[in-house]
């Protein structure tokens, strides 16, 4: 994401003609980063778009869309990938049951956590645990 953030920073800096260190695009770089430090301390807490652009003190569509520009994911996609990657955290290192690491990733309901889980690592919880002998 850093990268990401970076490269935004020296093409909308260059495009200006100004230096890039006063650019407005710091001041996107800096709600972003306001954004995704938002998501990262609050993931566990059921949270939205709307909460992340309140953190950033935008309006939420122009969140949504200048995230999406400059990180290349949704809001509610880098809130998932914090999520799972606690998740995947929590399997390979304690004993919890598959239930309370749903819980303690922020995911609202083990349906949920399964499907995402699922779909990012390519495995069930438990399957990915197996792989840890953890379980």
């Amino acid at each position: 994401m850093v990268r990401r953030l970076f490269a935004f920073r020296r093409r909308h800096g260059e495009r200006t003609g100004r230096d890039p260190a006063r650019s407005p695009a710091d001041r996107d770089l800096e709600r972003v980063a306001a954004i995704a430090r938002f998501a990262v301390e609050r993931f566990r807490d059921q949270i939205s778009a709307g909460d992340a652009a309140r953190a950033a003190n935008i309006t939420t569509p122009y969140a949504m869309t200048m995230f999406r520009r400059v990180v290349g994911m949704t809001i509610g996609d880098y809130i998932v990938q914090c999520r799972i990657a606690e998740a995947r955290r929590l399997l390979s290192t304690t004993g919890n049951p598959v239930a309370e690491v749903a819980h303690l990733s922020g995911f609202g309901s083990q349906s949920s956590f399964y499907a995402h889980f699922s779909k990012h690592c390519g495995a069930t919880p438990k399957e990915y645990r197996a792989g840890f002998g953890a379980d």
